[in-house]
């Protein structure tokens, strides 16, 4: 038996690059390259390309390109668990609506079905 509480399953998103924005405390604002490991309708896992002193509760803005279209997408997230200083845990927050979320995931299918590597992570 699974011990896994995931509302919906994550998608591979085979290594999005992104661009994460995280805001201090003190104001400042550090921009960091990463690549979106996986993505559900409720959180994202993020692999960040330089370690990142961040902690739980901390905000990120991510920003990528879809897959396959090339649109442009804007997602704010929180810090809800730290693999390592460069690998994050996310769940969304202030989505008005999980258009985003769902045309990311739509696209990531699209893109691994083509490529035979579509896996649900568990």
């Amino acid at each position: 038996m699974s011990s896994d509480k995931r509302l919906t399953p994550r998608v591979s998103t085979i290594q999005l690059p992104a661009k994460i924005f995280v805001k201090k405390s003190n104001g400042s604002i550090i921009i960091v390259a990463a690549n979106i490991l996986d993505v559900s309708r409720h959180g994202i896992r993020l692999k960040l390309h330089k370690p990142l002193p961040a902690k739980v509760e901390d905000a990120m803005e991510i920003e990528a390109l879809l897959p396959s279209s090339g649109k442009p997408i804007n997602i704010s997230a929180t810090i809800v668990h730290g693999q390592s200083e460069s690998e994050f845990g996310l769940l969304y927050m202030d989505m008005e609506t999980h258009d985003p979320i769902d045309e990311l995931i739509s696209e990531c299918r699209k893109q691994a079905s083509k490529q035979h590597k579509l896996h649900i992570v568990k």
